[in-house]
């Protein structure tokens, strides 16, 4: 079973969070994570590595000179290999290949922006990227910062405005789908008790057709809160997938033959006895 983590840890330049994300990898088994609100200094990350006792793998991270990396992603070489096609302050796309598995698929990590139209280049992306990959398999996951539903929270305001409309109506346009999952619902929580209380779903692993038919038995699950005030997220990748089978191929050259029709018509009409479909 290869495992898949997202995190947003708010931070993780402590000791003791350190040994949490220890923790959290080595318990779920991941061999490929992505952590979100790092403020770890680009300079920093070979720190953060030797921290991590994951020395033996490797990261990346959408830090520039000077930057804190909003997202990093660490993976072990020994079962992926992971190649970044492009990254922003947003989300970072990477291609990942399995290396001694039949893996390749697009792995989207996002850390949404706060506010609603810096998002805004997150949904343009991601309508853009729908139909560029719509025939591989396409895995997105990360904190969002948004909801697509009014059911997707619980306190706080309950107003519906225009802008929350914007995740799910780019999901239907760029045909993306809410990949099945169990554990927490409400995935982020003010850390505030009573009528104070706010929880909402804005950790999300999504997918599209290609990654649905070619995983049909993947699920996401939410872990409970403990250092952060969201829940970590782990997706289960079945290592019997769907492998798609090569079409047949008529090739014109075998008209060229003289015994091809005589053949063709003596196979075609010889009794079979079985089941007319095999593996």
């Amino acid at each position: 079973m290869n495992k898949i983590g997202c995190w947003n840890i708010r931070g993780i330049n402590g000791l003791q969070k350190q040994k949490y994300v220890r923790d959290w990898i080595k318990n779920n088994k991941l061999s490929l994570f992505s952590l979100i609100e790092t403020k770890v200094q680009y300079a920093k990350l070979d720190t953060l590595q030797n921290g991590l006792d994951l020395r033996d793998w490797r990261f990346i991270s959408n830090a520039t000179g000077h930057d804190k990396a909003r997202i990093i992603i660490g993976w072990d070489p020994a079962i992926f290999d992971v190649h970044c096609l492009h990254f922003t302050e947003q989300w970072m796309t990477c291609r990942v290949l399995g290396i001694h598995q039949q893996i390749d698929i697009i792995v989207t990590m996002v850390y949404g922006h706060n506010t609603p139209a810096a998002r805004q280049a997150i949904w343009d992306y991601l309508r853009i990227k729908g139909g560029n990959f719509a025939s591989q398999p396409w895995l997105l996951m990360g904190d969002f910062n948004a909801t697509q539903k009014v059911s997707n929270s619980k306190g706080g305001d309950t107003n519906w405005c225009s802008h929350k409309q914007d995740f799910g109506v780019c999901m239907q346009q760029a045909e993306l789908h809410i990949v099945p999952y169990r554990g927490i619902k409400f995935t982020w929580h003010n850390g505030q008790a009573g009528a104070n209380m706010i929880m909402k779903k804005l950790d999300w692993v999504i997918g599209n057709t290609a990654f649905a038919k070619d995983w049909p038995d993947a699920y996401a699950h939410f872990l409970p809160r403990d250092v952060s005030d969201h829940s970590s997220m782990v997706i289960h990748l079945s290592e019997d997938h769907f492998h798609p089978r090569p079409r047949f191929r008529f090739l014109n050259l075998w008209l060229d033959r003289e015994d091809f029709m005589p053949q063709l018509a003596r196979v075609w009409s010889s009794l079979f006895m079985g089941p007319l479909f095999t593996s």
